[in-house]
């Protein structure tokens, strides 16, 4: 499950001619997926599932960002859910620093683009250590740079924006 992404995004390239008429069909269902999210409450044997599963929605997220550097227009209606959606997986635990980096190198691809727009209500938010890092009790210190990276460019972008206690908060 946590491979079909990366298969359809093969398929598509080599398909070229059955992309336009699939991205419509398939954009909704991979809202869909990355929206999902986990009971309340999850035992121990549903953590390890829900960690393969968060994978599998950090990939599909990873086509995603493929999808809107190529078909920007089939993805531009859905710009404020895919935000929603990555912010609030990059909430969520459980995961490994593999997919967590992985996550914030695809968050970080939409920056690149016009998609970076509907991040900047999230801006308090991404500046909380820990939802970009992860749990402070792993070894995440490897994400670090990257998430600072991240952090750096969003806030690049919206410069102008930024409202005093933004400014302050980022001269700490």
């Amino acid at each position: 499950l946590t491979e079909c992404p990366l298969i359809v995004m093969f398929l598509f390239h080599s398909y070229p001619a059955h992309i336009n008429k699939n991205v419509t069909r398939l954009l909704p269902y991979m809202l869909e997926a990355i929206a999902a999210q986990p009971p309340g409450h999850l035992d121990e044997s549903q953590v390890a599932k829900y960690a393969d599963m968060k994978a599998a929605q950090v990939k599909t997220v990873s086509f995603l960002t493929y999808l809107v550097r190529s078909f920007a227009n089939y993805c531009n209606p859905h710009q404020d859910k895919i935000a929603k959606c990555v912010v609030a997986l990059l909430t969520k635990q459980p995961d490994t620093v593999s997919v967590r980096k992985e996550l914030l190198v695809a968050t970080r691809q939409f920056f690149a683009t016009e998609f970076r727009t509907p991040f900047f209500p999230y801006l308090d938010k991404l500046m909380e250590e820990n939802l970009l890092i992860g749990d402070p009790q792993g070894q995440n210190d490897t994400l670090r740079p990257l998430a600072y990276g991240l952090l750096a460019e969003l806030i690049h972008h919206m410069r102008m924006q930024l409202n005093v206690k933004q400014l302050n908060l980022n001269l700490k």
